[in-house]
């Protein structure tokens, strides 16, 4: 479980990166280019952050804290991608949005063998599942924008039908 929840809380770190530019309105979304082809209000995350995640004590093993390193590029068709890299592990997530449906959405996966795939309607709280070694749980991420060089996320997985803090992870640029 410990792999599991360090996988989950480092996927969950480029959810909050991605995720924290906050737009909540179709006016402000991913559908509103600027010049560059990135929302204005999105493009402070193009680049690399430095990361700590200060993940729980969960299934009997101790609380611990871990640094990871995340680079966010522009992707094709108004897309942010991600690239997260600690020691022994690294995942990748795509963030877009759906005019159509007003859906902010989110996929993730890990070099162990996790996917997460989440949705928002507001851009800021993202709910979903995780998948890995053919069991699903559902993940919450609560992100915030501190400053154009900090960010936050708060990742809650719901276990016995209790959401539980799984990690808290802040990011500076």
């Amino acid at each position: 479980m410990r792999r599991f929840s360090l996988a989950v809380a480092l996927v969950c770190v480029a959810a909050a990166a991605i995720a924290a530019a906050r737009s909540a309105s179709a006016d402000s979304s991913m559908g509103s280019a600027s010049m560059s082809g990135l929302p204005k209000n999105h493009q402070y995350l193009i680049g690399d952050w430095s990361c700590d995640a200060h993940i729980a004590a969960m299934q009997g093993q101790p609380a611990m804290t871990t640094h990871g390193t995340m680079t966010i590029a522009l992707g094709p068709t108004m897309t942010i991608h991600s690239h997260v890299a600690a020691k022994d592990y690294a995942s990748d997530s795509y963030q877009g949005y759906n005019a159509k449906t007003k859906t902010h959405w989110l996929n993730s996966t890990d070099s162990q063998g996790a996917s997460t795939v989440e949705t928002s309607m507001d851009g800021m709280v993202f709910t979903g599942t995780t998948w890995q070694g053919g069991t699903s749980t559902p993940t919450r991420d609560t992100q915030t924008k501190i400053s154009d060089t900090k960010i936050h996320d708060l990742t809650e997985l719901k276990m016995n039908g209790k959401w539980t803090t799984l990690a808290d992870v802040t990011c500076t640029k």
